[in-house]
């Protein structure tokens, strides 16, 4: 989720929904309220701006729970996770994207020669990709297996945005390794990803691919914020593996 809310009523909740209808607990009774995310224009990206009408009700909060304006407590992000362990993905990986879904590739060199790619490996095993470019997972101690439902926690535009993903697949090859997740329902964007590093000819690469389309109506109105910040954070993803495969501190 890249795009910025503001609540325009007294007393907003510190927590909400952003699927059709804006779930919260602040109101005894059915309020109107309006969503405005931020203009582009102000992150100078471009000059459009909207306005999305949304319904508060009033109902348990965390039930859906995306956004946060604080961080949520650790037992919190478990509950959400162990409410999606049975969820079905929003997509699952294919030779082909899906229609409607957008097709993104990124990828950098951050070594050469088997040590930098054992360090590679070791790191997508820590998750350090995710985790040294400020995305939190859940649990900490997180493995990668066919299966596993993780909890993303990142701090976008001075929120908090709590999503869940299913690892689907993962590669372990002699010159290959990676893993590939499917995000779960509540996920800003709908799709899966890819996180693989490669050894050819000496030269160790990181590549993730993304298949996507936005989950929320916020990130769909938002789209163009939406793709500079996803660039963003997969360069983040490359730069923070690269790191962690330089580092001397990580070094056997």
């Amino acid at each position: 989720m890249r795009a910025l809310v503001i609540l325009m009523w007294p007393n907003a909740p510190t927590s909400w929904s952003t699927g059709e209808r804006l779930e919260t607990s602040c109101c005894s009774s059915t309020t109107a309220a309006r969503a405005v995310f931020q203009s582009p224009s102000v992150l100078g990206v471009g000059e459009t701006s909207g306005t999305l009408p949304i319904r508060v009700d009033d109902v348990r909060p965390w039930a859906h729970l995306v956004i946060s304006v604080r961080r949520p407590a650790p037992e919190r992000v478990e509950e959400y996770r162990r409410a999606r362990l049975h969820s079905t993905p929003t997509a699952l990986p294919a030779s082909e994207p899906p229609p409607g879904f957008r097709h993104d590739t990124f990828s950098r060199a951050i070594g050469s020669g088997p040590a930098d790619f054992e360090r590679a490996r070791r790191g997508l095993h820590q998750w350090a990709a995710h985790r040294r470019s400020g995305v939190e997972i859940f649990p900490t101690d997180a493995g990668l297996a066919p299966g596993s439902t993780v909890a993303i926690l990142t701090r976008q535009l001075g929120l908090w945005v709590l999503a869940s993903c299913r690892i689907e697949t993962v590669i372990n090859e002699s010159t290959r390794f990676g893993f590939v997740y499917a995000t779960l329902p509540d996920h800003p964007e709908q799709g899966y990803e890819s996180f693989v590093v490669s050894d050819t000819d000496g030269e160790v690469m990181f590549e993730i691919e993304a298949v996507s389309r936005p989950g929320i109506p916020l990130v769909r109105f938002g789209a163009p914020v939406t793709r500079i910040l996803q660039s963003r954070a997969s360069d983040a993803y490359l730069a923070a593996l690269h790191s962690f495969v330089d580092d001397r501190a990580e070094r056997p």
